[in-house]
């Protein structure tokens, strides 16, 4: 079972990160006054099993990226107004104000300063094809099986003392628990990164195949769902 899924995720994406970097690659620093620099938009995701860790992989689709003014000079300069004011809009309407901190960046490395999806998240809902347990026949529902590692920014946000806080720490935010336990807010504000799930324990009915299908309703109520395929019968 996964013990640390935070130090697996981190791992993956700086492997991916790190290996379009070139031997060029520097350090630098900018001031942002926002806990979220980018907002990131999405329509539809992706549903992977990744077998190495035995852990289903939420990779969103991203259709366009917000910047604040502070980093649309790194990573996106010909950003638009329309573009920079939909950032402060949604800045906005987060409540993320009253920070002041200096953030790290490498040159070359790819798109890493911290980012929230848009729009936010409501409901999650995980079903299998395949009876899983005496409890759990066939497409209902296994929030209450499938536990959810993810970053939640919603509590650094709003009218709140910053003063405890550190922007820079990366890791700021992770969550892990049960899906049936995840409250509402806590999917408003998360990464687009850093989003995991696992089984607390296989299957004991069908112990094969299982198509095991995510659906996420936004705050539109939009509902979109994947399906990835996990075999039990393998060993962990």
């Amino acid at each position: 079972m996964i013990r640390n899924v935070l130090t697996i995720i981190y791992m993956l994406l700086l492997s991916c990160a790190l290996s379009s970097c070139e031997d060029s690659c520097k350090w630098t620093h900018y001031k942002s006054y926002h806990f979220i620099d980018c907002y990131e938009e999405w329509s539809s995701f992706d549903l992977r099993y990744n077998k190495m860790y035995n852990v289903f992989l939420i990779q969103f689709n991203a259709k366009q990226r917000y910047y604040s003014t502070e980093v649309q000079g790194l990573y996106n300069p010909e950003q638009t107004v329309e573009n920079l004011n939909k950032f402060n809009e949604l800045a906005a309407k987060n409540g993320d104000v009253g920070y002041d901190w200096e953030a790290s960046y490498m040159i070359g490395s790819g798109h890493l300063c911290r980012t929230a999806i848009y729009p936010k998240i409501t409901d999650i809902l995980i079903t299998s094809d395949c009876n899983y347990d005496e409890s759990h026949p066939a497409e209902t529902s296994l929030n209450d099986i499938f536990v959810a590692y993810y970053q939640s920014f919603t509590k650094f946000l709003g009218n709140i003392d910053h003063s405890d806080v550190y922007p820079n720490d990366g890791s700021l935010g992770g969550t892990r628990k049960l899906c049936n336990e995840i409250e509402e807010n806590e999917l408003y504000v998360i990464s687009p990164l850093n989003f995991a799930l696992y089984p607390k324990h296989p299957p004991t009915v069908c112990t094969g195949k299982h198509r095991i299908t995510v659906t996420l309703t936004d705050e539109n109520g939009e509902v979109h769902s994947a399906t990835a395929e996990r075999d039990f019968s393998q060993p962990e």
